[in-house]
């Protein structure tokens, strides 16, 4: 069986051929007004501006491989439009016409039948080459489409794999961040006729020194090769040249490829096949990432769904067909690891058994490969059916590489499984399954904890399908699924659903109980086989994790609590109201609850932070990260802004009259220098303030709104409290309660009227004594002698109504007797009144008419009547 890449590859093999995966995001950009993330990635917020490259994903069409590209969306709500692009081995581009994939869709290029046909411009066919890479462009926020390579040679029933790694936006960025990069690996003889085929390819715009170093099972270097690489050119090693030959069956040791450049400038893969015996496997290859702040803690590596002892004759193997397992370890640490081998089958019961192998010893650079035969001799043989084999040390995550998988005893049907760690997990998303041609595709689901758990397989299909299947698990207990026996038996879904028997393709997505984010204690694998043809190769399984954390800003009052609530969106792009840790940066200011509930304590701003600890999405395939993936602490911050509140006002109402009204304001959080907002109009002084109580007094001005509009605030450390309603009220209009007219004192014909004047305030209450002046207008002058200086209450000045608000006012020529002829002469009056708490007057209304020698006329109206009750408003 054949394999390439980051791939473990498998012939006719069962249960599945989980590809390895990448935990770390290339994302870049990030731009958000009220949210940061940490986990050292970011996302990028405007669509149209982030386009996400991955390169490097190995093809070849040696011999007679087929090479097909499958392209996975995983968003469920959008389509998204992808540039499949051809990188030759000399480094020439084609770039593919765009296909669409639907929300959660699959595509499928036949490579072959591109370079094979008259797509490929003529000038580009000399370029064309055995040993290609390949890459996609698209344009989202962050990485969305799974892209894998499979190729199969039927003819040496052979498969592999290969995907997409290097990210443009790194290794193209100008200038490119140079640092020493190390991919570690290893390889191994299967059979007398294995060979280990190594490909390097750079997917950098820069020219990269290449070194691959080929080591013996105890971390001695044997042999070196430099490499020159070429911008996109790639280059293949084989083991068995540079050995000379001089390796036996058996034989083990590891892969070093060192070079200089940005992280995944250049990718590399390793194939160990056999065409003789149809054997292939894919060893991991990892670039190393330093974590300087893990320290060593107990690891358990888990690979799921291996097939065991007799194979099950009714999915098409032969009578006598025996599966044993096989594992490699390589150790990339400094440090001896110690640990513990074991091997979690089912009785014919169901019931799950573990039994302990063998306690394994890897010293720093070692490779060490286990002969499993010696572990089931003929007194205790290997189970039959689906089995889980676990390796369990102290160290880092990263120290152990587990090549592990099954292989029959004639070495033509194998399939490895790669290694899950064991730690909670959230969606697992297989990127493609195949049922075209006679082919199926084995999912299997091992519930490794000592509790139960229930998922649910959700089946993607066509535009738009959808299959459910609930899955409950009992403790270490393993659910497998062949898809091809769930069409031919017609079985309903949880919502009725038949899967269609025409179905061809699609993709899957394991989740919690409450959706993408709810932890499972499961590990997966999955895998494409066809009996007939002797061929399999595994699915694409990707971790379905987090992009971004988001938290708003929130505004609290002093004393008063806010629900605080984050947003998770996943790699789906499905956003959750999630519950984590939430931390307050100045607990003088704000406190915050495990649940997210904030309290303000007092006036000032702080930051909110949020952290849950979940896998990030995984957008690569067949890539052995380190992190294999394992959960990270995920953050996002917010601010808090705590305002002071304000409970009460005292009194409620303010009514001026001649002078300034104190209040007091009471509250929390006013601190010892707060700032009163006052309505326009109203001043305040002697401010007395402490951190609950605020005393001033208010006096009217100019442009004074009366009325119940008006509101009061307060500001404390630059954070304005609550508004609290004051009314404000005060004169506001006359009222005409008396109106007499008579001849004046000492006069014989000339007329005086008097009229009295009751003040009102807003609310229509009787005003007090407040300081009252008039304006009077005089025009139209018809005596004989010169224009008169009238006698008024000038403005601003001291005149005042009664106690209760009343005044009276006299119109006439005297009051000093007939000094003005002819009888008749006269003038016309406009006489305005004005509330005077300040300069310039408050307008409370006026009179107009005219006055003669020997009548008054006001409002226009002659003879004199009654104007009683009449309201003079301004």
């Amino acid at each position: 069986m054949g394999g390439w890449n980051e791939l473990q590859s498998c012939t006719l093999a069962l249960g599945a051929g989980l590809p390895r995966v990448f935990l770390g995001s290339y994302i870049t950009g990030f731009a958000n007004n009220h949210a940061t993330i940490t986990h050292g990635c970011s996302i990028a917020v405007a669509l149209s501006n982030y386009a996400t490259r991955p390169r490097g994903g190995f093809w070849r069409t040696d011999n007679n491989f087929d090479p097909v590209l499958h392209l996975k969306n995983i968003l469920l709500k959008q389509s998204l439009d992808v540039t499949p692009e051809i990188y030759f081995a000399d480094g020439a581009e084609y770039d593919l016409p765009a296909v669409h994939l639907e929300p959660a869709g699959v595509t499928s290029i036949d490579l072959r039948a591109v370079i094979e046909g008259d797509e490929i411009p003529p000038a580009l066919k000399p370029h064309i080459s055995k040993y290609e890479m390949v890459g996609i462009s698209y344009q989202w926020s962050w990485p969305a489409v799974i892209a894998s390579i499979q190729s199969t040679d039927l003819s040496t029933s052979l498969s592999a794999a290969s995907s997409p790694l290097g990210n443009k936006s790194v290794v193209h960025h100008s200038p490119e961040a140079v640092g020493p990069q190390v991919i570690h690996g290893s390889w191994w003889r299967a059979t007398p006729y294995t060979d280990d085929i190594v490909a390097v390819g750079n997917t950098s715009l820069a020219a990269k020194h290449v070194e691959v170093q080929v080591s013996d099972s105890v971390g001695n270097v044997l042999v070196k090769k430099q490499l020159l690489l070429p911008p996109h050119q790639t280059s293949l090693v084989r083991v068995n040249d540079l050995l000379s030959g001089n390796v036996d069956p058996g034989d083990a040791g590891g892969l070093t490829i060192l070079y200089a450049g940005a992280s995944h400038a250049v990718v590399a893969s390793a194939s160990i096949e056999d065409t003789t015996t149809g054997f292939s496997f894919t060893p991991q290859l990892v670039e190393q990432v330093a974590k300087p702040g893990e320290t060593a803690h107990a690891v358990t590596l888990h690979a799921p769904g291996l097939m065991l002892g007799r194979a099950d004759t009714t999915m098409g193997f032969a009578p006598g067909t025996i599966f044993t397992p096989y594992a490699v370890l390589h150790n990339i640490s400094p440090d001896t690891i110690t640990g513990a081998l074991y091997l979690t089958s089912e009785e014919t019961s169901g019931a799950p058994v573990t039994r302990p192998l063998d306690t394994i010893t890897v010293a720093p650079g070692a490779t060490l490969k286990i002969d499993m035969s010696r572990y089931f001799p003929s007194s205790t043989p290997l189970p039959d059916g689906i089995g889980h084999l676990s390796v369990a040390f102290n160290g880092k995550n990263s120290d152990l590489l587990f090549d592990v998988g099954s292989v029959d005893q004639s070495k033509n049907y194998v399939f490895p499984v790669v290694p899950s760690i064991e730690a909670p997990t959230t969606s697992k998303i297989f990127c493609y399954w195949s049922l075209e041609e006679g082919t199926s595709t084995m999912i299997s689901v091992w519930n490794y904890a000592d509790k139960s758990q229930d998922a649910t397989l959700m089946l993607y299909y066509g535009s738009g399908g959808q299959y459910k299947i609930p899955i409950h698990l009992e403790p270490r207990q393993t659910y497998n699924l062949d898809l091809m026996m769930l069409v031919h038996n017609r079985v309903p879904d949880a919502d009725g659903k038949e899967l269609p028997e025409d179905v061809g393709s699609g993709s899957a997505e394991l989740v919690g109980p409450k959706g993408e984010l709810d932890p499972m204690t499961v590990v997966v694998s999955a895998s494409t086989y066809n009996v007939r043809e002797a061929t399999c190769w595994p699915v694409c399984t990707n971790c379905g994790g987090v992009v971004a954390v988001s938290v708003p800003n929130y505004q609290v009052s002093v004393n008063r609590t806010v629900q605080a609530t984050a947003t998770v969106t996943t790699g789906s792009g499905i956003e959750y109201m999630q519950g984590g840790d939430w931390t307050i940066g100045n607990p003088s200011i704000a406190n915050v609850s495990s649940g997210g509930i904030v309290g303000g304590l007092a006036a000032g701003s702080t930051s909110l932070d949020f952290t849950i600890y979940a896998p990030s999405g995984s957008f690569q395939c067949y890539y052995s990260a380190e992190e294999m993936c394992e959960s990270y602490f995920w953050g996002g911050s917010g601010s808090v802004s705590v305002s002071p509140i304000i409970y009460n006002i005292s009194p409620s109402v303010v009514t001026f009259g001649s002078g300034g009204v104190p209040i007091t304001i009471s509250g929390a959080g006013f601190g010892t220098s707060a700032t009163v907002n006052l309505p326009t109009g109203v001043v305040g002084s002697g401010q007395s303030t402490t951190p609950n109580q605020i005393t001033l007094t208010l006096t009217p001005q100019n442009g004074i709104q009366l009325g119940s509009g008006g509101s009061i605030s307060v500001t404390a450390v630059q954070q304005k409290s609550n508004l609290i309603g004051e009314t404000l009220d005060g004169p506001y209009s006359m009222l005409v309660i008396g109106d007499v007219q008579f001849t004046c004192i000492h006069c014989q014909t000339t007329k005086e009227r008097d009229v009295t004047y009751q003040v009102k305030n807003y609310l229509n209450t009787n005003a007090g004594s407040v300081p009252i002046c008039e304006i009077p207008v005089i025009s139209n002058w018809t005596c004989n002698n010169g224009s008169p200086s009238p006698n008024f209450a000038a403005c601003p000045g001291t005149a005042s109504t009664a106690s209760n608000g009343q005044f009276t006012d006299g119109w006439t020529f005297g009051p000093s007797g007939d000094y003005l002829t002819p009888t008749g002469c006269g003038v016309s009056v406009d006489d305005r009144w004005y509330w005077t708490p300040s300069s310039p007057t408050r307008d409370m209304g006026h009179l107009y008419g005219a006055v003669y020698t020997n009548q008054v006329v006001e409002n226009g109206t002659y003879p004199p009547q009654t104007m009683i009750g009449e309201t003079l408003p301004f």
